[in-house]
């Protein structure tokens, strides 16, 4: 069997994967764009987002606007509010001090206006969360709990405004033992659909001291509060909104109804992702990637690991172009480009990202349903045809493996080690092979994860092995 690799064009190609409203971000000082593989960055020098990062852009991926949620009682000094794609503040969206905070992690997202975006009528509500820090005010003035501001991207003649703010949608409620994690809030899309048809509204997953809640906002505003259970952490939302994640406990969503039913409580806590199709659940876990089959009966016990880490843990996010980014402050220092596959076909790329001197901080709160996508072919294609020309021994391998040529009587060809993105990690030149029938390849250099190696005989088409470091 002879297999043949088609790489697709991945640099300043553009992708498709993400509904384009979410695919530009605003990241700690970055603005990265997604829509191209590896993502562009636009920015570096944006205002810091320290743990709170929400932003949207229009119907064909341009940014909008970003905002870091509002001022930090303890960082009176540091800039806050709301800026349009060109850095500048938008109108009356300077220093939000009655508008969230900066220090809230996950405590910020931007949503359309349910009624719908259309040419006349271009609004989005920014939701934001108090940060711990507000309870050393007691029940002070700047304490808003949960609250909304109204962005216009239509007024001041079309460069956008902060129409309305200090909305309060729960009050801030005085906690003496006030944690980081009850900031975090996240949303989940109620209906099928787009949510720009006006059909649709969302569920506010979010905190009041300990206690998680949920509250409807639809077209008839915010109603429904309910307050459900002891919780407390990050929020992370399935693609296909059928489960939601906070730190170690695993639950059943109905987007419909907003009910939580609990699936599975892991042993620690940890760092999490979702694919993009909401099958598979990858966490973080004693400086390992596991990945779980959630479609699988026993999916508990039957884990697979994708790779290891030195200490520490690294988190872990859904990115815009479909790839689960494993990050630090200053890069993403790997990815799995094919997270809905199964297993070593998740496509694990070890390969570090620039950020070009940008860092990334908090958690740039992404609504779930536009990182939604079954498809699992990612940027890959693979055709089989008929001759299998060499085998790999031993696949997987510690970086040392044979190469046996099964049939062909070659004299020369050209070796070539490939990432998961198609970028060319070795080459070289093999000459001498008359009456040999293999070769051995030395590829230790390379951290643990999935590569392909494509043979050219001289003279003759390529053909190509998947093959597994570890």
């Amino acid at each position: 069997m002879k297999i043949s690799l088609f790489i697709l064009s991945l640099f300043c190609t553009a992708l498709t994967f993400a509904q384009n409203e979410v695919s530009t971000i605003y990241w700690g000082t970055c603005i990265l764009d997604f829509r191209y593989s590896p993502f562009q960055v636009l920015s570096t020098t944006a205002v810091d987002s320290r743990e709170c990062a929400a932003s949207i852009c229009d119907e064909n991926g341009n940014l909008l606007f970003y905002s870091n949620g509002g001022k930090s009682p303890l960082a009176p000094n540091v800039p806050a509010g709301a800026w349009g794609a060109n850095g500048q503040y938008l109108q009356n969206g300077q220093n939000l001090s009655q508008l969230g905070c900066l220090s809230s992690y996950q405590g910020a997202i931007v949503l359309p206006d349910p009624a719908g975006i259309t040419p006349t009528s271009k609004k989005y509500y920014l939701l934001t969360k108090d940060c711990v820090e507000a309870a050393l005010n007691g029940n002070g003035p700047d304490n808003s709990g949960l609250s909304y501001g109204v962005i216009d991207m239509l007024a001041n003649g079309g460069t956008g405004a902060v129409i309305s703010q200090n909305n309060v949608v729960v009050p801030y409620i005085y906690t003496q033992g006030h944690s980081t994690g009850w900031e975090p809030m996240s949303v989940v899309l109620d209906a099928d659909g787009e949510q720009k048809s006006g059909t649709s509204g969302y569920w506010v997953f979010s905190y009041v001291g300990d206690s998680l809640y949920k509250i409807h906002f639809g077209v008839n505003g915010f109603n429904s509060f309910q307050k459900l259970f002891p919780e407390r952490g990050t929020i992370i939302v399935a693609p296909d909104r059928n489960h939601l994640m906070i730190q170690k406990h695993l639950y059943d969503l109905d987007p419909p109804t907003g009910n939580l039913q609990l699936n599975y409580t892991f042993p620690s806590e940890a760092y999490y992702a979702f694919s993009p199709d909401g099958k598979k659940l990858y966490r973080m876990e004693d400086n390992k990637l596991m990945q779980y089959d959630l479609d699988q009966a026993n999916w508990q016990s039957n884990s697979y690991e994708v790779a290891s880490f030195a200490s520490p843990n690294r988190p872990l996010i859904l990115s815009p172009s479909g790839s689960i980014l494993v990050y630090t402050a200053s890069l993403i220092d790997a990815q799995v480009v094919c997270p809905n596959n199964a297993g070593v076909d998740c496509g694990y790329d070890p390969t570090d990202l620039s950020l070009q001197g940008g860092t990334i901080s908090g958690f740039p709160n992404i609504p779930a349903h536009y990182l939604y996508n079954a498809n699992s072919n990612c940027h890959l294609g693979l055709s089989e045809e008929e001759e299998n020309k060499f085998t790999l021994v031993p696949n997987p391998s510690g970086g040392i493996f044979s190469v046996y040529l099964n049939s062909g009587n070659f004299s020369k060809l050209t070796l070539r080690i490939i990432d998961l993105t198609g970028r060319t990690l070795q080459i070289e030149e093999v000459s001498g092979l008359n009456g040999k029938d293999h070769l051995e390849v030395r590829t230790e250099n390379l951290q643990n994860g999935e590569y392909f190696l494509e043979l050219v005989p001289e003279g003759n088409e390529p053909v190509v092995k998947r093959f597994l470091i570890r």
